[in-house]
C-alpha cells in the first residue's frame, strides 16, 4: 500500500476530513456518555468556525463539564485514527 497525501485540497477538501473525524468523536462520546451526536457535532463546528481547530475538543468537553486532558487525548486519538468517510 502506498500512502497518498492531498496537501492542497485537490482531491478532498480538508473540511471533509475534519467533519468525518468530528463525527467519529461524536459517536465515541455517544457510546461512553450518551451525548447526542448531532448536538456535539454542531458545537464542534461552531467552535471551529469561531476559533479554529486548536481547542475544539476542549471547548466541547468544557461545555459538558467533562473536561480532562485524558479525555481530550482520547478524542484526538479517535479523530486521528478514524477511517475517514470521504468521497472524491
Amino acid at each position: 500500500m502506498i500512502p497518498i497525501f492531498d496537501l492542497d485540497d485537490t482531491l478532498y477538501p480538508e473540511r471533509t476530513f475534519v467533519e468525518s473525524g468530528f463525527r467519529a468523536v461524536t459517536e465515541m462520546l455517544k457510546t461512553i456518555y450518551g451525548w447526542e451526536p448531532e448536538d456535539s457535532l454542531r458545537h464542534m463546528l461552531d467552535v471551529l468556525e469561531m476559533h479554529g481547530r486548536g481547542a475544539v475538543f476542549n471547548e466541547l468537553l468544557e461545555s459538558k463539564k467533562m473536561f480532562s486532558t485524558r479525555l481530550v487525548r482520547h478524542c484526538l486519538q479517535v479523530y486521528r485514527q478514524h477511517s475517514p468517510r470521504i468521497a472524491l
